[in-house]
């Protein structure tokens, strides 16, 4: 039996906007005022300003194959509140209003709309929080990951202006996980990251497992690191700009991280030639001068 569409449900204005494209580029438009797109995904038109969305309205039978396209990220937002799927239409690439972006996936261009069930497979930011609260994440983490997450997105939102590969929403999600584990591995009988890599390959989410596995200094050094995707290397970079809950130059952090695991430090100062190639890599695609301005840029997102 054919499997069930996904249905996508547009505010009216993207809904036109998907219209004219499918028109210019001579997709398929069924007449009962659904676009049929690749992938059997579906688009309906629906009104956002005749109160909230709500899933019932639209789709009786509860299917779960079912996500909201906006171009208002704060509306957004309040549909992810309540549970739904959300796709933030945002064709001028730009960042997030919210530091915590509630949706799942973004739509730059109209070529992404093949990519929405890549972007829906990613957990949701209610499900990243629930896990956090479940794996009893103290405050002071949640301070750091939420940071290192932050970054992450900025970053990823304007290396892909640069035309890089990366979904800045997918280095969110890792940058928000990636200290999942840390109370588990204290006693460091289990390697800081595996736990909860394992755990997220157990939900699903290989590609969220890899981010998370490799976030440590010495990671890089067992990795073929040109292989790692950009959203894992923004993850694992950023977080090297971060001590607890400050944004800080990475000779800072190296530092206090050398102070707080003194039998690390070998490990340390073999990973860190990688750390400034990133840092030279991603300030040369940015258009960055330095270091010290990059910093800079980051503590103004």
């Amino acid at each position: 039996m054919r499997d069930q569409p996904l249905t996508i449900y547009a505010a009216k204005g993207v809904f036109s906007a998907l219209v004219d494209f499918c028109h210019a580029e001579r997709k398929r438009c069924v007449s009962d005022g659904c676009l049929l797109w690749v992938g059997h995904i579906r688009f309906c038109p629906v009104d956002p300003h005749m109160g909230t969305y709500n899933q019932g309205d639209h789709d009786p039978g509860g299917q779960a194959a079912t996500a909201w396209l906006d171009d208002d990220a704060d509306r957004l937002k309040a549909i992810a509140a309540q549970g739904g799927r959300t796709l933030w239409y945002n064709p001028n690439g730009a960042l997030a209003p919210n530091p915590m972006p509630a949706h799942d996936g973004e739509i730059i261009k109209m070529d992404d709309l093949a990519t929405i069930p890549a972007m829906l497979a990613k957990p949701t930011l209610r499900t990243c929080l629930a896990w956090m609260d479940a794996w009893v994440l103290p405050d002071n983490i949640r301070r750091h990951v939420e940071l290192v997450a932050r970054l992450a997105y900025g970053l990823g939102g304007m290396l892909r202006g640069q035309g890089q590969q990366v979904d800045p929403i997918l280095a969110h999600r890792g940058g928000l996980l990636h200290d999942l584990d840390k109370l588990h591995t204290l006693d460091r009988s289990r390697r800081h990251g595996d736990t909860a890599a394992a755990f997220l390959w157990e939900q699903g989410h290989p590609d969220l497992a890899e981010i998370v596995r490799g976030h440590i200094l010495g990671s890089v050094l067992e990795d073929q690191t040109d292989l790692r995707t950009w959203e894992a290397r923004l993850v694992f970079f950023c977080d090297k700009l971060v001590e607890q809950d400050q944004i800080v130059p990475f000779d800072v952090r190296l530092s206090a991280l050398k102070a707080r695991y003194p039998g690390f430090r070998q490990i340390m100062d073999q990973a860190e030639p990688y750390v400034w190639a990133l840092n030279d890599q991603i300030c040369s695609i940015l258009s960055i001068s330095n270091h010290e301005n990059l910093i800079s840029i980051l503590e103004e997102l």
